[in-house]
């Protein structure tokens, strides 16, 4: 198992579930009737239950998406899909959304959602980008988050690039604020973010940055914004310094 999925089950354990749990939950789920839900011809969904640590369904379309065989498909196996390169920031997401969960708990996880683009390999070995869209649909009495329901879609035809994105709804927000996605290298800027810190590298702000590329300000600092969230650091300096590091390697 990889380690990082071993350490998010791992995490599992440290959910404070309701005592009486086994009186109400038995980690099942009425499968015949998910498997009649038809999702589109690019998109399979599955559902984890985070109390039995496993994965409890997977839509049939997942076959067809991935050009696999499902019949053995565990939530490991899944994750070990996905491209070597993304697994761990994927992994990252998931182990800060459960460790943030865990510690400020968060009420209404029912209203809250998370999302996350990667790319994960088919069966004849090439890799598709996908996003994952995740929602929670079951808690205990407690408010414990005990399932989700996963919605991934095949974008490769509108993505072509390395870059990750990781989205959260409002609620959530301090995953990324207290745990941020550290992927310590640049490879999944877009040509326009680096086109950004090549020049925020040689000191120029956000305006005159602007000015150079002919988009707006806004439009500067949301990039900036971005470009902190896929490296994991605090502000422009760290950003700056982490380039820096990096050409001189």
């Amino acid at each position: 198992m990889h380690p990082d999925i071993r350490k998010f089950i791992r995490l599992l354990d440290d959910i404070p579930y309701d005592p009486k749990i086994n009186t109400y939950h038995d980690g099942k789920i009425d499968t015949e009737t998910l498997k009649h839900i038809k999702p589109f011809s690019t998109q399979f969904f599955y559902v984890l239950d985070y109390w039995k640590k496993e994965m409890i369904f997977i839509h049939p379309n997942a076959s067809n998406v991935l050009d696999i065989d499902i019949d053995s498909l565990d939530y490991s196996k899944l994750m070990l899909l996905v491209h070597p390169e993304d697994l761990p920031i994927v992994m990252k997401s998931v182990l800060n959304s459960i460790s943030y969960v865990i510690q400020n708990k968060v009420l209404n996880m029912l209203d809250h959602d998370v999302m996350i683009n990667f790319r994960i390999r088919k069966g004849d070995g090439s890799y598709i980008h996908v996003v994952r869209q995740i929602r929670t649909t079951k808690c205990d009495k407690m408010g414990n988050l005990l399932q989700t329901v996963a919605m991934v879609t095949d974008v490769t035809q509108m993505k072509n690039d390395k870059s990750i994105e990781f989205v959260t709804s409002e609620g959530l927000r301090g995953i990324l604020e207290n745990g941020p996605l550290k992927s310590n290298s640049l490879e999944g800027l877009t040509k326009r973010e680096n086109q950004v810190l090549e020049l925020l590298i040689k000191g120029l702000n956000s305006e005159e940055i602007g000015q150079i590329l002919h988009i707006s300000k806004n439009t500067i600092d949301t990039h900036r914004r971005n470009m902190l969230q896929k490296t994991g650091v605090k502000n422009t300096a760290e950003l700056v310094g982490l380039a820096q590091r990096l050409l001189m390697q």
